[in-house]
């Protein structure tokens, strides 16, 4: 109870007091009362009564539970803890969702009746609209005790000063009180849950009301520190619990009624046990012969294919039917105890659970039947029950399958199952060394349920396992933790362990399953599998495989084989673990289906981003300009199939991809990247496929910079080609008038390529094939004029990409020339160009602080929904003249990569803390630690504050703990810009506007990867300058220097000397 007992007793006894004052003045003015209000004087005296009386009784209740609360929360109790905030708000989430779906449950039932009730009083009695405002006041009272129950339950779960208070008479709960030294309550049951995170007491206790015996169970968190203090306390009372009844004193005359109840409801009971014989009753399902224990009432229900019985005292029920096993019998937290039993001749699983007071055991036989379905006691009571419960093993001993008795035992000798849990053998002691290394399939993209693929592992040498994860996301709902289990490709199982649950993103309970494996793996595949597959996350990017983690360490003794080829794809540092110089990879990464995985030189990848299947993430349904999705496209026989009716304008119907699927990785000295489109020439009359730098609205035709080929076949049966480039058509030429099968765009550093039958060959240069690149991409049905009937049957999309040979050292200018300079603009220090800021002023900039050589940006949690601080340059820190149209600008940053959660930088012409609605452009990297993007750092570029300029690249953050070394290197141009974690990842992005006359300030902001989360930016050092171009000359080298340090003379000097000098060969 959260209200103060002292409090409420005292208000009890001046309620009680006004009472029973109004009975004096009734008493005392009774004849002029009843003159002026009448008989109503008699009633108010009468209610007087009860409700002084009621309070008095009440203010004593209340006292009582007042010095329980001052006992607790001043004296000697069993145990006290202080539960910090953060572990009391992951206590109070789950408490509160649980709470929740038993209030939401309660209403719809209430709602139920307040419909069906009043409607069937309708139908018989007539006169529906009384029933109707009777229904209609039924649901708004349920709502209203919803809603005020809801509140009730928000209120105890609000974090007020952690304090839990356990003693002998009650429990103090962060200023909660209950009480169980209270007339007519006991003290029922505790437990101490510690496999829960935070672990968590239970403690239950009863009361009696008009409707009987009442339960309640207190929940607790258990800090690390305060479990031994539990423990001790739990023993304490469990010893008061046991046995004890709530102490109630009735009247003799209650006493002797409710002792006439008793004997006539034993009489009652007794009537329908004794009609039964005394045998045990024997039903038939099936194969098997099923006895139930005399004296339950007992039926054959679900048309006659389960054995149900109920006993008719004690509470005990019974259900055997044949089960398709649709769910794992092992892997749920309530479950207290499992092991092997043997049933009619057949091993059989024995599983014993206890969840909210209602005990459960299972018997479940392991050999299924032809159908698959498995024999399965089912055995409850809201009590507990011991595994070995008379009635149980009485039915499984006399338990036949196909006429054959399992034992001719008697029912009191349950021992006659035979239990045979433990271990088979243990296998060789493995040795492994090292660090602790993680592969992983997954990335950042949307998610759908259910891989369409196998989930393969390759093992290229002996390995030992320590934990296996998998992602459950189930549109934000989770999934309850089951099993996760490794096979052979015959089928054999490997493995099978139980997972325990961990949140996602946004809190979401279960999304992931994680699993102690601690098992050797030899060379070979292996099939990854779950208990719920249905519920397995999954998309285009990983190829529909299931999203995964595992982390393992090389086993010493075993030489290094030759990589597997088959499921395995090329290696990848990114998801493995090891170093991107290391050669002896020993897990196949299968995450190379990941297209933004950085591609280095000389390695190939290829995915297939689509196969003629429904249209899921990272695809989105494009329709536009007359063309409608859901009327003119549907995925039949292996194809998106679009028709689109004449009269529709363009009919743009297809597919395209809001984020960029094409990164042009290692583009430089011979890399190229092969985009090939599938269609049946037969129902294709017209298509628009291509790249887009840029995101832009469904509708929309592809935003420039762009590439696109469109071919349609024209009305009087020819065939035509286009190639557009940015806005305008580069090439128009007549083409076959059958569709090509197969187009393929070839992109390299020359440009862009069409090949396809009868298509022009012509290479298209393209000023935005650069390294680091991002490209969304396009396949939408277009006919040749607006109005045209038009049709697409697209197949496939694929994609390969190759990197080129390794680049030689850094760009060096020409010989003696010495590279353009570089300044420190930041050494940890504050000076004269930088001042401590923060995104909402002063609320966040006195969190910075300048020591250990390093600016510390150190926000704490709830202070601000999107809480930043750092440095603000005091003047511009861009100032481009015409230098930027002949060579970029550079910054170098250096921060500490492990105390750093995020960081924004953001330019602006205007000197503002908060520059992010008027930028100029924004680099961003974000560590996700929750939800479907928990594990992956993402690398972002923003050329506005719009939502089309925008390029997202993630990385693996185990993968950048071990590799990064700090360094962000920026790079300006006039109208692009990359950000780059050196020997990591790159980012391109472009449209920026940053020309001559730029003039822009810098903030550098800490960022928290949610609202009202805390954030950490540690800064180092910030250096800058303009970048050397390949092959410079000292003359070309003045027009590039600042100013103050032109000397015109020696540019003379030098400009003659370059012109004197001999030309080099072409």
């Amino acid at each position: 109870m959260l209200l103060d007992g002292a409090k409420a007793m005292r208000i009890s006894l001046l309620i009680a007091l006004a009472a029973f004052g109004w009975i004096a003045v009734y008493i005392e003015f009774n004849e002029e009362l009843r003159r002026r209000i009448g008989d109503g004087a008699h009633a108010s005296a009468f209610l007087s009564l009860f409700v002084g009386l009621s309070a008095f009784i009440t203010a004593f209740y209340f006292r009582r539970l007042a010095r329980i609360r001052a006992d607790l929360a001043q004296g000697k109790p069993l145990a006290r803890w202080l539960v910090a905030r953060g572990d009391w708000d992951a206590f109070a989430a789950t408490e509160a969702r649980e709470t929740e779906e038993g209030h939401r449950a309660t209403l719809f039932i209430i709602l139920g009746f307040a419909v069906v009730i009043p409607a069937v009083l309708a139908l018989i009695l007539g006169d529906a609209q009384i029933f109707a405002v009777i229904s209609l006041g039924i649901m708004a009272v349920g709502a209203i005790g919803f809603l005020l129950g809801r509140n009730a339950a928000k209120a105890h779960l609000r974090y007020r000063d952690g304090v839990v208070s356990v003693g002998e008479d009650g429990v103090l709960v962060n200023g909660v009180v209950h009480g169980w030294r209270l007339p007519g309550s006991a003290l029922v049951g505790v437990e101490l849950d510690e496999s829960a995170t935070p672990a968590v007491l239970a403690i239950t206790y009863a009361f009696w009301t008009r409707g009987g015996r009442q339960y309640v169970t207190v929940h607790a968190p258990v800090p690390s520190d305060a479990i031994a203090e539990a423990r001790a306390a739990v023993d304490r009372l469990q010893a008061r619990a046991e046995g004890r009844a709530p102490e109630r004193t009735p009247s003799k005359q209650t006493a002797g009624f409710l002792a006439m109840l008793a004997v006539g409801g034993l009489i009652v009971q007794a009537l329908p046990a004794a009609a039964q014989t005394d045998d045990w009753q024997r039903f038939k399902i099936d194969e098997a012969s099923v006895a139930t224990p005399p004296g339950w009432r007992a039926e054959l229900t679900e048309e006659r294919r389960t054995v149900q019985a109920i006993e008719p005292r004690g509470g005990r029920e019974v259900r055997v039917w044949w089960w398709f096993p649709d769910e794992p019998l092992l892997g749920y937290t309530d479950e207290i105890a499992h092991d092997k039993v043997t049933v009619a001749g057949q091993p059989a699983l024995r599983v014993h659970t206890r969840f909210e007071g209602r005990d459960t055991i299972s018997v479940t036989l392991d050999k299924p039947r032809k159908d698959g379905k498995r024999l399965h006691f089912l055995f409850e009571a809201q009590r507990r029950l011991d595994i070995n419960d008379p009635a149980l093993m009485g039915m499984v001993t006399r338990l036949t399958l196909a006429g054959w008795a399992t034992s001719n035992t008697s029912p009191e000798t349950p021992d006659a199952v035979d239990v045979s849990g433990g271990d088979a053998g243990a296998a060789a002691e493995p040795e492994p060394e090292g660090p602790v290394q993680r592969a992983e399939l997954g990335n950042i993209a949307a998610v759908v349920n259910g891989p369409r693929k196998n989930t393969i592992i390759a093992i290229k040498r002996p390995i030992f396992v320590r934990t296996l994860e998998t992602y459950h996301w189930n549109n934000a709902r989770g999934r309850k933790p089951g099993i996760i289990a490794l096979l052979r490709p015959d089928g054999t199982e490997v493995g099978r362990w139980v997972a325990r649950g961990k949140p996602g993103q946004g809190g979401v309970p279960n999304a992931y399953w994680e699993a102690d494996v601690n098992q050797r793996l030899d060379e070979g595949s292996y099939v990854l599998t779950t208990s719920s597959n249905e519920t397995w996350a999954t998309n285009a990017g990983v190829g529909w495989r299931g999203f995964y983690s595992m982390d393992y360490q090389l086993l010493r003794q075993e030489p290094t084989p030759e990589p597997l080829s088959g499921d395995a794809p090329p290696d990848d540092p990114q998801t493995n673990g090891t170093s991107p110089d290391q050669t002896d990879v020993p897990v196949a990464p299968t995450a190379d289906d990941d297209p933004a995985r950085p591609l280095k030189p000389g390695e190939t990848q290829t995915l297939v981003f689509y196969q003629g299947d429904e249209v899921l993430p990272p695809w989105s349904a494009f329709q536009g300009q007359g063309g409608k999705f859901k009327d003119h496209a549907r995925v039949e026989s292996g194809a998106l199939r679009v028709r689109v009716p004449e009269g529709s304008g363009n009919g743009l119907v297809g597919l395209y991809s809001e984020d960029s699927l094409l990164w042009l990785d290692s583009l430089r000295n011979g890399g190229e990247a092969v985009l090939t489109f599938d269609f049946d020439p037969s129902e294709t009359s017209g298509f628009l496929i291509g790249l887009s730098t840029h995101h832009n609205l469904n509708g929309n035709e592809p935003s420039n910079p762009r590439f696109l080929l469109h071919w349609r076949r024209t009305a009087d049966g020819k065939g035509k080609a286009t190639l557009i480039r940015d806005y305008n058509a580069t090439l128009e030429k007549e083409a076959l008038a059958k569709a090509p099968r197969t187009v393929r765009l070839v992109i390299s550093e020359k440009g862009v390529r069409v090949d396809g039958e009868g298509l022009p060959a012509d290479v298209t240069p393209w000023g935005d094939l650069s390294e680091a690149q991002g490209f969304r991409i396009y396949a939408i049905s277009r006919p040749d004029k607006n109005g045209e009937a038009v049709s697409m049957a697209l197949k496939r999309i694929t994609l390969s990409r190759k990197g080129g040979e390794k680049l030689a050292a850094d760009v060096q200018p020409a010989q003696g020339v010495a590279p353009l300079p570089s300044q420190v603009l930041f050494e940890g220090k504050p000076g004269a160009l930088w001042q401590a800021a923060g995104l909402h002023a002063d609320q966040e900039a006195k969190f910075v602080a300048f020591r250990s050589a390093a600016m510390i940006a150190d926000v704490p949690e709830k202070i601000n929904d999107w809480a930043m601080a750092g440095l603000l340059t005091a003047k511009p820190l861009l100032r481009f003249n015409e230098r930027i149209a002949k060579t970029p600008y550079r910054l170098i940053l250096t921060l500490d990569p492990r105390l750093t959660t995020g960081l924004r930088i953001v330019f602006s012409g205007d000197k503002v803390q908060e520059m992010w609605g008027g930028m100029a452009g924004a680099f961003r990297l974000i560590r996700r630690t929750q939800g479907e993007m928990a594990g992956k750092t993402h690398l972002q570029i923003r050329a506005n504050g719009g939502p089309y300029a925008v390029w997202d690249r993630a990385i693996s953050s185990a993968f950048l703990d071990r590799n990064w070394d700090g360094r962000i290197v920026l790079t300006i141009g006039d109208t692009w810009a990359t950000a780059e974690l050196p020997g990591i990842v790159s980012l391109r992005g472009t449209a920026f506007n940053l020309g001559p006359g730029a003039s822009k300030y810098m903030t550098i902001y800490s960022e928290p990867e949610k609202e009202y989360q805390p954030s950490r930016l540690v800064l180092r050092r910030i250096e800058g300058g303009w970048v050397t171009p390949a092959g410079m000359t000292a003359a070309e080298r003045w027009t590039l220097v600042d100013d103050a340090a032109f000397d015109k003379d020696r540019f003379l000097d030098d400009l003659a000397a370059d012109l004197d000098a001999p030309s080099q060969p072409n």
